[in-house]
């Protein structure tokens, strides 16, 4: 048995989730037995676990702004607005990656993932291995909270990052083991490598080389994948060389990991020195 929990990336403004990522994590949960259970609808960004479009003072404007982010055609102005959401959530992120407040920040939204663990019938102390599995943004705070969690619970627990913006603070020797799934095109995880200094090899002595060094991080590539949106790892319409499509990669990935399985060689790569290079 095993216990999978979804954080997703900085356009969540609400617990329903965009059409690609609802895909993904029904496609996910096709490719699992029954006796892994995936945990989803929690707000990554909220230590409240509250949406932004509901009981809030400004929820009016995050309605406008999420239904403006779902919308094809919002002109220069709504696209604006609509960037209102990720602008709030990467600031989150930053608070979670910051050492002087993250661990506050990240022990509050570990207390919500533990309420939904034990809403759903998890048992502290029972051993049974947890996966957090963060898209974007939420592999960072799958980073930040896991070790309250595990705290907490007294559980193993990996962290399955896909395209995430990860930074260097957070002990990942504690975790089992990260794996960082990224595309060749993604532009947006490769600002992890280059904002936050704890990643870079001067600082061998951070969590994050020391993690590297005793074989904690799996680097995974994505092959020539996006981000986000068109092009990205949850994409239902673009194909690889290989005839899957990017949605499909990436759900055989994650579910080999999960249920313990080598990950499929085919199109992926090992991703050294924080640089993705193709194996020869």
């Amino acid at each position: 048995m095993r216990v999978a929990l979804y954080l997703d990336g900085i356009g969540q403004a609400e617990s329903e989730y965009f059409p690609t990522v609802a895909q993904f994590i029904s496609h996910l949960a096709t490719h699992l037995p029954d006796n892994i259970l995936i945990i989803k609808g929690l707000i990554t960004y909220s230590p409240m676990n509250r949406p932004l479009t509901k009981g809030r003072v400004l929820s009016f404007f995050w309605r406008l702004a999420d239904r403006l982010q779902s919308s094809k055609s919002t002109g220069i102005f709504g696209a604006l607005i609509a960037a209102t959401i990720n602008i709030r959530n990467t600031l989150i992120v930053t608070v979670s990656a910051d050492q002087r407040y993250g661990p506050i920040y990240n022990q509050g939204t570990a207390q919500v993932m533990y309420n939904s663990l034990i809403a759903h019938g998890y048992q502290s102390g029972s051993g049974v291995p947890i996966t957090l599995l963060g898209y974007s943004g939420g592999g960072q705070i799958a980073m930040g909270t896991a070790p309250y969690l595990k705290q907490a619970l007294a559980a193993p627990i990996e962290v399955i990052s896909i395209s995430g913006v990860l930074s260097g603070n957070i002990n990942i020797l504690e975790l089992e083991h990260l794996y960082h799934l990224v595309g060749e095109k993604d532009l947006v995880e490769k600002e992890g490598a280059i904002f936050f200094p704890r990643r870079w090899r001067l600082f061998f002595l951070s969590y994050w080389n020391k993690a590297k060094q005793q074989g904690k991080i799996s680097f995974i590539s994505l092959g020539a994948v996006g981000h986000n949106g068109a092009g990205g790892p949850f994409d239902p319409n673009q194909f690889l060389r290989d005839g899957r499509t990017h949605l499909q990669q990436t759900v055989e990935l994650v579910a080999d990991i999960i249920r313990g399985l080598p990950t499929r060689k085919k199109n992926t790569a090992v991703k050294k020195n924080d640089s993705i290079s193709k194996k020869r």
